[in-house]
């Protein structure tokens, strides 16, 4: 989807939420204009938001704006997640594994495959650029 569309798009859904529709467009921009982009963490969507726009999001805004912009019909951001050690290192882990712990109730480690049953403060969420992003 080309930047002029996706911001028409956004401009009509979120026509009556003025602050909202313009915190959409700085990530949407930045998106598009930030070459080799590949991980992006709530902390990084707020900043863009707050530097481009003044516009301080709460959490509730923070999560609805990234449901927003990894919606399938806009794809402007996908969801990655990952897997913290408790070694600090980082593991990439892809949506099939976090389905399968959150069913098992339990993460094999990556490396070790040991399962680690208290996962959840472990597993790390980011965004990229969705498939659908045009350059």
């Amino acid at each position: 989807m080309t930047p002029r569309v996706l911001q028409k798009v956004i401009e009509t859904d979120w026509a009556e939420q003025v602050e909202f529709c313009a915190a959409c467009l700085a990530v949407v921009d930045y998106v598009h204009s930030t070459q080799e982009l590949s991980h992006l963490t709530f902390g990084k969507i707020r900043r863009i938001v707050k530097n481009e726009t003044k516009i301080d999001l709460s959490e509730r805004d923070l999560v609805s704006l990234t449901a927003y912009l990894c919606r399938d019909d806009l794809s402007v951001l996908q969801v990655g997640f990952e897997f913290l050690d408790e070694n600090e290192e980082i593991f990439p882990l892809s949506k099939e594994d976090i389905s399968r712990a959150e069913r098992e109730r339990s993460l094999p480690h990556p490396l070790t495959g040991d399962m680690i049953e208290d996962f959840k403060d472990q597993i790390l969420i980011f965004f990229e650029p969705g498939e659908r992003i045009e350059r």
